[in-house]
């Protein structure tokens, strides 16, 4: 291109802006200039149709992508945030992940075994002395002349009743059962007596009966001829009335001059 040529395109262009810029003006404020002639109005506007190009606004430009990601489903922006934290969590040492998963406040942490809690057990009724059924177990030892003593074990059941202006508690139902170590019964009687609440010592006597037939081993060893000896005893202990437990010692006579000599312990289960 000439340096003629390039300043006559010079030359056109500013025409053509300056008379764009007349007619934008003169549009605009009507008022203000005097009215052109028709024939330059409309020379004007064929160049300004000439020369003036359309501009492209990028601040309201909407590009075919955004549209896309718009209409994408939630699923996909979804999958796109799952990519991102995967792609995160990936990129920290392994140090650093497994200390993220110990801090994470919806993990528990492990218990704390120097924490620890005494619960006190409440008993109904302790500390008082009144009405109620003991249950427990029982055993004695029976000399013998080979040396080694025969044991008995057994239960021992005692309801007791009474009112708290006697200060005595009655044993109304209370039995004993006997057995060897072989757990064959021995005997099966009642027991009478009671409770004193002032002293909280129960004393209690086992009614006479006679005992089930003895195996003649036993006659031998316990040196007593009887088939069927009378049997009695006694149950002496004290009441310990935070526990509501009484426990004590007790011993079993059989007819013919044999002693079991042992020690009880009964707790209350039932207040009546």
């Amino acid at each position: 291109m000439t340096p003629h040529s390039l300043r006559m395109r010079t030359r056109r262009e500013t025409i053509v802006t300056t008379a764009c810029l007349l007619h934008c003006f003169h549009t605009a404020v009507q008022s203000s200039l005097p009215a052109f002639p028709i024939r330059t109005a409309l020379l004007t506007a064929a160049l300004c149709q000439f020369g003036c190009k359309p501009v492209q606004d990028d601040l309201f430009q909407v590009y075919p992508t955004s549209i896309a990601q718009a209409g994408a489903p939630a699923s996909d922006g979804q999958a796109g945030a799952d990519a991102q934290a995967a792609s995160m969590q990936a990129n920290v040492p392994k140090g650093g992940a497994e200390a993220v998963a110990q801090t994470n406040p919806g993990s528990r942490p492990p218990p704390n075994s120097s924490v620890t809690f005494d619960w006190t057990e409440s008993i109904p009724g302790a500390g008082a002395c009144q009405a109620a059924m003991f249950t427990g177990r029982f055993y004695c030892m029976v000399a013998t002349i080979i040396g080694k003593p025969d044991q008995l074990n057994g239960s021992i059941n005692l309801v007791l009743r009474g009112s708290s202006e006697s200060q005595t508690l009655n044993i109304d139902g209370g039995n004993i059962s006997v057995y060897d170590e072989s757990m064959n019964n021995v005997v099966i009687t009642t027991v009478s007596g009671g409770l004193e609440c002032g002293t909280q010592r129960l004393k209690a006597t086992v009614d006479p009966k006679p005992t089930e037939a003895m195996p003649v081993e036993r006659q031998l060893s316990w040196l007593n001829p009887n088939v069927n000896p009378l049997t009695t005893g006694t149950l002496t202990g004290s009441l310990d009335p935070q526990l509501q437990e009484i426990g004590g010692d007790m011993e079993l006579n059989f007819e013919g001059g044999t002693r079991c000599v042992g020690q009880f312990k009964i707790k209350a289960w039932a207040f009546e």
